[in-house]
């Protein structure tokens, strides 16, 4: 898992990822460059945050959504966990 995060200063995301208890990479560039980046992708007429991706062991998007859907993150990680669960006895 990677975040990025070009809206908010330092302090401000740090606080989110000690908050959230994050175990993830956090990237922050609130630079112009990071603004700049995150406008060219709207140009495509697509929001760039939030944007989940699931990522398969063959580095395959097998998911992709905007926004805070709590009924995929529930579902994606109980598969998650069931599959960590299972390499674990293995």
């Amino acid at each position: 898992m990677l975040g990025f995060n070009n809206a908010d200063d330092r302090k401000i995301a740090l606080k989110f990822v000690a908050e959230n208890r994050a175990t993830y990479t956090s990237i922050l560039d609130a630079s112009p460059q990071g603004w700049e980046a995150m406008a060219r992708y709207e140009t495509l007429g697509m929001s760039a945050v939030p944007m989940t991706y699931l990522i398969d062991p063959e580095d395959k998007v097998v998911d992709a959504w905007y926004g805070d859907d709590a009924g995929k993150m529930k579902k994606y990680a109980a598969l998650i966990e069931e599959r960590l669960g299972a390499d674990e006895d293995d």
